[in-house]
C-alpha cells in the first residue's frame, strides 16, 4: 500500500514537471513568432515612412521651384517695365548726384537699363516750356523707340520751376500733358511731380538783379496742374519742405531726389 502511494506522488511530480515544460515550450514559441511579425512588418514601417519623407521632399521642392518661378517672373516683368523722369535743372540734380552716384534702391531698377533721364545737363534752355513741349518730348520719343525691350513705359515730369510766373503758362502746361496723354505717348502712363519750394530769402541774396520768385507762385501752379490731374498727380511740396535738405536757393541735395523719386516708382509699382 505505501508502495502504491509512493508511485502515485512520482507520477504526480512527472506530471507536474511536462505540463511546466510545455508551458515553456509554449511561451517560447509564442515569443519567437511574435518576434518573427515584428520584424516583418518594421521594414513595412520604414517603407512606408521612406515613401512619406520622400513626398514631402518633392513638395517642398515643388514649392521652392514654383517660388524661384514667380521671383524670376517679377524680375522679367520689372525689366520690361520702363520709367523716363523728365525735368530741368532738378532733374540734373537727381541724375548726376543721386543715382549716377547711388543707383535705386528699387528692387529691379536699375538707371540706363529700365530707368532714364532726360534733360539737357547745364544748358539753360530745359527751364522753358518750349523745350518740354519740343525736344524734350523729342528725347522721350527717342528713348522709348531705341528701347524695344521694354513693353510698358511710365514718364515722370517735374517740370516748371523757372516758368511758374509767366503769363498763361499753367494753360500751356496743361495742353501739354493733355497732348502726352492722349495722343504722343498714348499707351504709356502719365506722372506729374509738383514743382519743390524754393528758398526765397537765399534767391534774392544769389539773384538781386533777377525778378523776385516767390513760394506762393510755385503753389498757385501746383494746385492747377493737380486740380487738372488728381488721379496721376503726386504732391510733394510739403514733403521737400519736411526735408529742408538745399544745397542752393532752387536746388535739393542729388539723395534728396533719389528718395523721393524711388518713393514714387515704388507707389507706381502698387
Amino acid at each position: 500500500m505505501k508502495h502504491n502511494k509512493r508511485w502515485e506522488k512520482v507520477l504526480w511530480i512527472i506530471l507536474f514537471l511536462t505540463i511546466t515544460i510545455l508551458a515553456f515550450l509554449v511561451v517560447v514559441q509564442c515569443s519567437k513568432i511574435i518576434r518573427e511579425r515584428t520584424e516583418q512588418e518594421e521594414p513595412e514601417e520604414t517603407q512606408e515612412s521612406t515613401e512619406a519623407y520622400t513626398e514631402e521632399e518633392s513638395t517642398t521642392e515643388e514649392t521652392e521651384s514654383e517660388a524661384e518661378t514667380e521671383t524670376e517672373t517679377e524680375i522679367i516683368e520689372t525689366k520690361n517695365v520702363g520709367y523716363i523722369i523728365i525735368g530741368d535743372s532738378h532733374i540734373v540734380v537727381t541724375d548726376g548726384q543721386g543715382y549716377s552716384v547711388q543707383g535705386s534702391s528699387v528692387e529691379g531698377i536699375i538707371p540706363n537699363q529700365n530707368l532714364f533721364f532726360v534733360h539737357t545737363s547745364l544748358d539753360p534752355v530745359m527751364g522753358t516750356f518750349e523745350w518740354l513741349e519740343g525736344d524734350g518730348t523729342d528725347r522721350i520719343k527717342e528713348l522709348i523707340s531705341g528701347h524695344s525691350e521694354i513693353s510698358h513705359w511710365n514718364i515722370i515730369s517735374m517740370h516748371g520751376t523757372s516758368m511758374v510766373t509767366m503769363p498763361n503758362i499753367i494753360d500751356k502746361y496743361i495742353a501739354n500733358y493733355k497732348k502726352w496723354m492722349e495722343e504722343t505717348f498714348l499707351g504709356c502712363d502719365i506722372y506729374i511731380v509738383s514743382v519743390p519750394p524754393l528758398d526765397e530769402k537765399e534767391w534774392v541774396v544769389r539773384h538781386p538783379e533777377l525778378p523776385a520768385r516767390s513760394n506762393q507762385d510755385i503753389i498757385t501752379f501746383n494746385k492747377a496742374i493737380e486740380q487738372a490731374f488728381p488721379e496721376c498727380y503726386f504732391n510733394y511740396y510739403d514733403w521737400f519742405l519736411a526735408h529742408d535738405s538745399f544745397q542752393d536757393e532752387i536746388h535739393y541735395t542729388g539723395a534728396t531726389y533719389r528718395e523721393m523719386f524711388d518713393e514714387i516708382i515704388g507707389k507706381i509699382q502698387q
